[in-house]
């Protein structure tokens, strides 16, 4: 139960049919923007699971990064959850490491 995966590489249009039951049943699982291709997908998702369950990534150097940068930058959220997924979010989850 105290797990946290961050899944990453999780396909674009269409594949979200997988991950999203999977989302709503495990409240540490959360999903990197790099390769969510879909229009609208990171607006639609906020509205549904909440800004908190996404976090930047690029899949750099295997993708360009201006993909995911313009993605987050259009994507139709608040400056808050803009924030929250470019860098509050993993803020979040780094601090409740324990070494």
């Amino acid at each position: 139960p105290d797990l946290t995966l961050i899944v990453t590489d999780h396909g674009c249009w269409g594949e979200d049919r997988f991950f999203r039951p999977l989302i709503e049943k495990y409240e540490n699982l959360y999903l990197d923007i790099s390769r969510y291709h879909m229009d609208g997908g990171i607006s639609d998702f906020c509205k549904k699971y909440g800004a908190e369950r996404l976090l930047f990534g690029t899949g750099y150097p295997h993708l360009n990064p201006g993909g995911a940068i313009l993605m987050l930058m259009h994507a139709d959220i608040t400056s808050r959850e803009r924030e929250m997924i470019a860098s509050r979010n993993l803020e979040r989850i780094l601090r409740r490491i324990k070494i």
